[in-house]
């Protein structure tokens, strides 16, 4: 029932847009206040948790941003040649990479990869050409990978590598909200959107029995978002 849902939110946006485009009254200059598109992403992907999380004194945990990717079919509605909202639905990646060192002896490097059904809705403020965008983003957990290589610092090489199905530790449902700000060209008579911003997850995605740490999914972003009808 819940994967439904997600399906059919971007559906009955486009339901609704259908159902008012022939009111004049909320349509763009160009009189379309309805267009369609797509949206490809660059992501640099982390995921945070408490100083508190549970490592032993001997570790030392260093942590930085994994890329990652999204790739979204899009509509966008106008209500106001100022005001429009957004949705779509796709494929969304997040997760990261941090570094373990185990009392100068072993390290580890480990890895989340995490693949999510996305549907993001949006509001967006428009001056000319400028854009402000804003909203929530759902997603539907598909995969969950978790790779550990480590290595023996006496030895010098590596000794181990080990990847792991992790998705039943990991929460069903992802939430979080972002806001991105950009341009819009107009090469070609077509719409091209150049936005950057930033999503915070909202919800711990950590799900495993007896885990007491709290994971949040959290993305910087460089989009570009190509629409067929120029507004």
């Amino acid at each position: 029932m819940r994967k439904t849902s997600l399906i059919a939110l971007p559906l009955i946006l486009l339901g609704l847009s259908q159902a008012n485009a022939a009111d004049p009254s909320i349509a763009p200059a160009s009189g379309t206040p309805l267009r369609f598109g797509v949206e490809v992403s660059l992501h640099s992907d982390r995921t945070s948790w408490p100083d508190d999380a549970s490592h032993t004194e001997d570790e030392m945990i260093s942590q930085t941003s994994t890329p990652g990717w999204h790739a979204f079919a899009l509509a966008e509605y106008s209500l106001q040649s100022w005001f429009a909202v957004r949705s779509g639905l796709g494929l969304a990646t997040r997760g990261y990479w941090y570094n373990t060192d185990a009392g100068g002896l072993f390290h580890y490097n480990n890895t989340l990869s995490l693949l999510y059904l996305s549907v993001p809705l949006q509001a967006q403020l428009r001056a000319g050409n400028w854009l402000l965008q804003a909203g929530p983003e759902v997603g539907l957990l598909l995969s969950a990978q978790y790779k550990i290589d480590q290595a023996d610092s006496r030895i010098g090489m590596d000794q181990t590598s080990l990847t792991q199905d992790v998705k039943d530790q990991i929460a069903a449902f992802d939430l979080g909200a972002g806001f991105r700000a950009g341009y819009e060209f107009h090469p070609f008579g077509q719409a091209l959107q150049a936005t950057a911003g930033y999503s915070w997850g909202l919800m711990n995605i950590a799900d495993a029995p007896g885990v007491t740490d709290e994971l949040y999914n959290h993305t910087l972003l460089f989009n570009l978002s190509l629409f067929f009808t120029a507004p």
